[in-house]
């Protein structure tokens, strides 16, 4: 995602947009999500937003055309209303190693042990999101910075 003349504008947007906070950290967007999303859950973009809301779904590691993961989910408005993080400090219920970069986990929240291509469940992409700074903190560098780092074949 590049800024410029304070707009946000990505290969995945429809039209630039107003960044939602001011200055640089963190950077947020409001989503349509599935009721079953939950604050930790990081989520792919499913389409071309509706109304210039954001249509994200859980990510699913076994599923390549289920991410890469393009943010956190941060909190819920409604069942289906979401804020999705994207970049900045991320703080977080999952138990995380300081200094360790965080991936997708099978789950589909952070996790701090890098998953292995293979075995069960079948993960198909190790994506790395960010990295820990703290047991519960992360620096989220998603969006068009995150780092593939494996596909299976």
């Amino acid at each position: 995602m590049a800024f410029r003349n304070g707009k946000a504008s990505c290969s995945l947007c429809t039209t630039a947009t107003t960044p939602p906070v001011s200055g640089d950290f963190p950077v947020l967007a409001s989503a349509d999500c599935p009721s079953g999303i939950v604050p930790d859950d990081l989520v792919y973009v499913t389409g071309t937003a509706i109304a210039g809301i954001m249509q994200v779904a859980k990510v699913d590691v076994t599923d390549r055309a289920k991410m890469p993961a393009y943010g956190i989910v941060v909190s819920k408005s409604t069942a289906t209303r979401c804020v999705v993080q994207t970049l900045g400090q991320y703080t977080t219920g999952v138990s995380l190693t300081p200094g360790k970069p965080v991936y997708v986990s099978a789950t589909g929240q952070p996790i701090s042990a890098k998953p292995t291509l293979g075995g069960a469940p079948a993960i198909a992409i190790t994506q790395i999101i960010g990295y820990a700074w703290d047991t519960n903190k992360i620096f989220l560098n998603l969006g068009d910075f995150s780092l593939i780092i494996a596909v299976a074949s």
